[in-house]
């Protein structure tokens, strides 16, 4: 049985790893792409703060819907397997 200092390490390292991948992700830097983008675009007078602050909202919105659509879809395609690996995956996310 771990004891809770190792279970805390064990979940601070699991959270490390999944903030690298966020990192990593495609996701993230459209994001910041888009943001700075269109920061520049507002800071020279080409874009207003109407439209700036529709814009973003815009981009983030169907960034994370896109995310979200594509995780369900990943789920669904796992439980459509019939291996014992994915079902226990399966199980893990749900709780």
């Amino acid at each position: 049985m771990a004891t809770k200092w190792e279970s805390f390490v064990s979940f601070m390292g699991l959270a490390g790893q999944k903030f690298v991948e966020n990192l990593l992700s495609v996701k993230v830097w459209i994001i910041f792409v888009y943001m700075v983008f269109s920061f520049i675009m507002v800071k020279g007078d080409m874009m207003g703060g109407d439209t700036f602050a529709t814009s973003n909202g815009s981009v983030i919105s169907i960034v994370v819907a896109l995310r979200e659509a594509f995780k369900t879809q990943k789920i669904k395609a796992m439980a459509n397997g019939a291996d014992c690996e994915s079902k226990e995956k399966i199980d893990k996310m749900a709780l």
